[in-house]
């Protein structure tokens, strides 16, 4: 018979190798489960906070040995490669050794993640310099820079798998898409695209975004809690690129387009009960009232344009608080 702490780290080890999940305890427990999910939040914003930080202390450690590398430019290529690729993987090392120490609490939690956002910013920062090691710096091409994303885009999630950490997937994913974004890009600089050609590819990514997302949750039990996790920045992007298009030379049927795309945005925020979706349907559109305000009444003086914009936000403010009461709650 396994003693306790046995047990438990055969537990843990199941829970990070994906052959059970949070929810298989759960349904396990099955009348704890309630009792259990009532104390959640609170360990939930304790960690959150504890993460934050040492997530901000993982950008100011690769923030002092990037200085570490600008300071000693004139050294060689090779002393760069070092303290970026080499000792990102090393730091990657690291963090597979707090992972597997029997007993895990939160700042253990918060160093494994401090050290795999530093690794992973210098890894790429490595994979960048040895890409202009190729093509020269300053003259990186979108082509060159395709094996460079594949590999580093390999690394990350190969190493999720491995050590089951989100933000390894999330930076996987986006290098991923990164990828086809590289070969477009350079298609669409080739063929000299116009602007607005270059923000149906932005948007066509976005969409390839959340779509690879979903795919690659789907592969593993240990990820799928991670399906849906770029939808929303996605969808951002997707705003983002047709706000910047309505100020090109077909801005009426961009704005329609992104007048569209917010109301579709409010629509599924009701259907999600997402107050985050919310919100940024009614940010952008407080900046499509503010900007055809200001674009197209100024010649009737700035009072009005500033009162039109005054009415348009109120406007969206009693809308969003409708809602918010409404459908989300």
């Amino acid at each position: 018979m396994k003693t306790k702490d046995e047990l438990l780290q055969a537990l843990r080890d199941a829970l990070t190798n994906g052959i059970i999940t949070h929810a298989d305890i759960h349904q396990l427990l099955g009348e704890n489960k309630t009792v259990e999910a009532a104390v959640v939040p609170a360990d939930s914003r304790k960690l959150s906070i504890v993460g934050t930080i040492f997530h901000i202390v993982g950008v100011i450690l690769f923030a002092a040995i990037l200085s570490v590398v600008v300071q000693t430019w004139e050294a060689g290529a090779g002393l760069h490669v070092m303290l970026t690729a080499v000792l990102g993987l090393m730091i990657w090392a690291g963090a597979y050794a707090v992972t597997r120490m029997p007993e895990q609490n939160e700042l253990r939690e918060g160093l494994a993640s401090a050290l795999l956002l530093t690794g992973s910013l210098l890894v790429i920062t490595g994979g960048f310099i040895i890409t202009n090691l190729v093509g020269g710096y300053g003259s990186i091409d979108f082509y060159e820079a395709i094996p460079a994303l594949l590999i580093l885009a390999g690394l990350h999630l190969g190493f999720y798998y491995l050590i089951k950490r989100d933000s390894l997937f999330v930076i996987g994913v986006l290098l991923s898409v990164a990828t086809v974004g590289s070969l477009v890009f350079g298609l669409l600089r080739d063929a000299e695209a116009t602007m607005d050609v270059w923000v149906i590819a932005w948007c066509l990514l976005a969409g390839l975004l959340a779509w690879v997302t979903n795919v690659l949750a789907g592969l593993s039990k240990a990820s799928l809690h991670l399906k849906g996790a770029c939808n929303k920045p996605a969808i951002v992007l997707v705003l983002l690129a047709t706000f910047v298009a309505s100020f090109g030379e077909l801005a009426l049927l961009w704005y329609v387009v992104l007048i569209m795309a917010i109301l579709g945005v409010f629509y599924l925020s009701i259907r999600s009960k997402e107050r985050i979706l919310l919100g940024t349907a009614s940010l952008f559109l407080v900046l499509v009232i503010i900007t055809i305000s200001f674009r197209y009444f100024a010649e009737f003086g700035i009072t009005t344009s500033l009162f039109l914009s005054a009415v348009g936000l109120l406007g969206v403010a009693v809308v969003a608080s409708r809602i918010s009461k409404r459908y989300i709650g």
